[in-house]
Parts: structure tokens; C-alpha cells; sequence
């Protein structure tokens, strides 16, 4: 079954840590939509992107791309980047601040990633690739909340301003995926995992104002 019980776990508590982590600063009917459109978001995006990726491989009938039990694939950093731009695309719909929000929500969405692939590492049977990455969300979890709400004292980070945690998750998130990606030698995930986790560090320099010059006025939406 490709939606195993780990994976159904994974979305209830995802549902329900939304709803608790940011009920006090967002309308609750907002953020239970918000949920269910990420649960489908990630879902449909990381089957598309699997089935463009391996096109005239994997999906030599249509109907592969609905035969989730029959023809299983997902790509699970692609299902992640799109859950983070439809974010974006709901701040902007329902007049969220970007920044705070996704640093109040990266760490629900980093769990909902994570579940996925434990689902895949248990019932691959521990495939190194699904563990590697498993092992690289941790990480960036990890790391992330153990920054946040301190590196508002960082000297180094002069702004101060929420987005500090999204930024740095996502840096080490793409270094840790790019390292991996290089030692398995792994062509276009090499070329993405270098490139996001380039971004993401121009992203956080650039909030911060780390390094003169770099400061340009962000939209507040």
C-alpha cells in the first residue's frame, strides 16, 4: 500500500501541529485549509515530479500515474519545494507575513517530509538513499530548533528578523543533500542540492544583513 501507516501518521500529526504550533497568531479555518492544501500539494508534486524524472520509464501507460499501490515513486525533496512555494502563494493570499510564518511552520514541514521517508526507508527495507536523506532532515531539525528563539543574539546577524530559522534549516537541509549527492555522484540532484543550498544561504545573508550591500527591502506580506 503506498500510503502506509507511518505516511498517514505523518499527516495527522502534521494536520494537528499547525493547527496547535500557529492557531494563537492565524485563523484557525485558514490554517486547517492551509494544512489539507499542503497534505495534497506535496503528495501530487512529489508523484509528478517522480513520474517527469523518469518519463517513458516509469509512466509508459497514463494510468502509472494514478497506480499508486501497482507503479509506487515519489520524489520526496520535490514534494518538499513545493509545499515551501505553495506556503509562500498562501501568505500572499491570506496577507501572512512570509518570513514568520514559514520560520513558525518549517519545522511541521521538515515532520511531514521526514514521516514520508521513514515510510519509504522501512519499506524499502532500509534503502540507503531514503536513509541518507531521512538522516539529513534530522539534522536540519535538529539544528534549526535548537537555534530558535536565541540567534536573535547572534552579534553576527545584525537585522534580527524572523526568517532566521527557514533560512538556516534550508542551508543545511541542500549542504547536507549536496554532500550526499556528490559522493553518489548523482548528476542533476547534484547540480539542485548545491543550488538551493547556495540560495538559501544568499537568503539568510540577505535577511540579516550580514554582509553590506546585500540589504534590500523585503515585501512584508
Amino acid at each position: 500500500m503506498e500510503l502506509g501507516i507511518i505516511r498517514i501518521i505523518g499527516i495527522v500529526v502534521f494536520l494537528y501541529l499547525v493547527w496547535k504550533n500557529l492557531k494563537d497568531d492565524y485563523q484557525q479555518e485558514k490554517l486547517i485549509a492551509y494544512g489539507w492544501l499542503m497534505v495534497l500539494v506535496f503528495n501530487v508534486a512529489g508523484r509528478v515530479i517522480y513520474g517527469i524524472e523518469n518519463w517513458g520509464i516509469w509512466n509508459e501507460n497514463p494510468m502509472d500515474w494514478l497506480s499508486f499501490w501497482t507503479r509506487p515513486g515519489f520524489d520526496f525533496i520535490g514534494g518538499y519545494l513545493a509545499i515551501i512555494l505553495a506556503s509562500w502563494w498562501a501568505c500572499r493570499v491570506n496577507g501572512w507575513k512570509i518570513w514568520p510564518f514559514l520560520e513558525d511552520n518549517i519545522g511541521n514541514l521538515l515532520l511531514l517530509l521526514m514521516f514520508f521517508l521513514g515510510d519509504d526507508f522501512l519499506r524499502s527495507r532500509f534503502d540507503m538513499g531514503s536513509g541518507l536523506i531521512l538522516l539529513s532532515c534530522a539534522i536540519a531539525y535538529l539544528l534549526g530548533t535548537s537555534v530558535k528563539g536565541k540567534y536573535r543574539s547572534f552579534m553576527w546577524y545584525k537585522s534580527g528578523k524572523k526568517g532566521f530559522v527557514f533560512w538556516a534549516v534550508n542551508t543545511i537541509l541542500f549542504v547536507c543533500l549536496a554532500v550526499i549527492s556528490t559522493w553518489l555522484s548523482l548528476g542533476w540532484s547534484l547540480v539542485i542540492n548545491w543550488t538551493m543550498s547556495l540560495l538559501s544561504l544568499v537568503g539568510l545573508f540577505m535577511l540579516g544583513e550580514i554582509i553590506p550591500g546585500l540589504d534590500i527591502n523585503w515585501r512584508k506580506k
